[in-house]
């Protein structure tokens, strides 16, 4: 077996540098289909050199400064309650094994062939968990912005609402009802929105709804909806401008935006299939991916990354194991600013 690990070792001149370090790196660079949230690109990534998450809140409000006379004084600006909350960062470990055999039968198409084949097989592993990761990663982010991160059993892993003190706002836009006034609704999800956000709604920017099936097919196919679509604005080839009407459009100042409900954790969809949930874009540090380091010494001190990846042979010396691992917490800041709405 000592020649098949020396094609895990950097400093083997005839090996492909399959070291901890590089098929870390290589991990990341890997191509893949990011999830609805991370496409969107809204969670930031905020590299931790420890476990935990502190969330300082600050019970500061915005108000007008009373007039004095010249001379008279300034006025203190009130002081700020400060609230602190620590949330440990989930662990989410996955390994693969690749066994003796399938290096052997790389290495009989000959020296040159067999680094070539063994580079195919070892990232056709790793692009394996890659995606692995990449749903988790998405699972989680779509639980964030729900207000609870479920594990995959479907129990609550971390309750950003119960953490943050606060409660989820939600809107019945019972789309059941062919009568409803639906942008009357949408008023409505903004209007709640804007009072928990208070001085942040300011920031906002645009309305991202993220829908489940059933909301989505019901709101795309109301009657209110229809006719307003149908009078919405055409571009220069007179034609609607409300994008792909099976996956997403735009209306009300809302971009809707369909979830796929197949993607599903212990026959749970990600999203309900009778629920949207209304995002503001644009507030400053309200959507972040916490990346906690590994627990390895190698990481001890350093700063987190989205995925690590390390390979070692086991006492059964029949093969390669690559042990990989995601310290990943995404979060809202403010998680009552999401509007839950829900129909029938």
């Amino acid at each position: 077996m000592a020649d098949i690990l020396n094609w895990f070792q950097s400093d083997d001149p005839d090996g492909m540098g399959f070291d901890n370090a590089t098929l870390t790196a290589a991990i990341e660079k890997l191509p893949y289909s990011p999830g609805v949230l991370e496409g969107m690109g809204i969670f930031v990534d905020e590299p931790l050199s420890n476990i935990t998450v502190n969330i300082e809140e600050l019970d500061g409000k915005l108000g007008l400064i009373p007039n004095k006379p010249r001379g008279g004084g300034n006025t203190a600006a009130p002081t700020e309650k400060r609230t602190l909350r620590t949330i440990e960062v989930p662990h989410y470990p996955e390994f693969d094994f690749i066994d003796a055999d399938s290096f052997t039968s790389a290495r009989t198409f000959g020296t040159n062939q067999t680094k070539a084949n063994i580079n195919v097989l070892v990232n056709r592993r790793l692009s394996r968990l890659n995606a692995r990761h990449a749903l988790t990663r998405e699972h989680a982010m779509a639980g964030a912005v729900q207000g609870k991160i479920k594990n995959h059993l479907g129990d609550d892993l971390v309750d950003l609402l119960d953490i943050m003190g606060v409660s989820q706002q939600s809107v019945n836009f019972a789309l059941n009802d062919s009568s409803t006034e639906v942008a009357d609704k949408v008023d409505d999800a903004l209007d709640k929105q804007q009072a928990q956000l208070g001085h942040a709604s300011g920031f906002v920017t645009g309305q991202v709804a993220i829908a489940g099936q059933t909301f989505f097919n019901s709101l795309r196919r109301h009657s209110k909806v229809k006719t307003d679509i149908n009078s919405g604005p055409r571009d220069n080839a007179g034609q609607f401008n409300f994008g792909n009407l099976w996956n997403s459009f735009e209306l009300y100042g809302v971009t809707w935006v369909r979830y796929p409900s197949g993607r599903k954790v212990s026959n749970q969809t990600f999203v309900d299939n009778k629920h949207a949930f209304l995002l503001p874009i644009g507030v400053p540090d309200m959507y972040n991916l916490a990346l906690a380091p590994a627990n390895k010494l190698s990481a001890v001190g350093q700063l987190g990354t989205r995925i690590y990846v390390r390979s070692y042979v086991p006492e059964s010396d029949d093969g390669i194991v690559i042990d990989s691992q995601s310290n990943i917490l995404p979060y809202v800041t403010r998680p009552n600013g999401i509007v839950k709405l829900t129909t029938p």
